[in-house]
């Protein structure tokens, strides 16, 4: 997954997530990248500080955090979908998740 920084033509700011490079070349040529406040499709990329992260890097190099209590674990970045029933389950156990707007689900229907 790659973020880049982008604009429209209004001077909007916001984030792309795409598969790749290729593949955010690939949707701006089809138009289908669009800004999320004017839904303008003339889109250019934006400077922006290039990371390199290796396939199964750590996240950081502190240790992970020692549970306090029987339940509490250290917290855990995860990536997934989920059904509404799920989504409901989690909220139900004060599970905090963040849930992408449609145009960046890549759910394209």
């Amino acid at each position: 997954m790659i973020i880049f920084e982008l604009s429209c033509a209004h001077g909007h700011r916001f984030e792309g997530w795409f598969a790749s490079g290729e593949e955010f070349a690939r949707q701006q040529e089809r138009s289908l990248v669009t800004c999320p406040i004017c839904d303008d499709a003339h889109i250019e990329r934006l400077p922006s500080a290039r990371v390199s992260v290796p396939k199964g890097a750590a996240r950081d190099n502190a240790p992970p955090a020692e549970p306090t209590e029987e339940r509490d674990t250290p917290p855990l970045a995860m990536r997934g979908q989920a059904s509404r029933d799920e989504v409901k389950a989690l909220t139900d156990e004060c599970i905090e998740f963040t849930s992408l707007p449609p145009f960046l689900s890549g759910d394209t229907h």
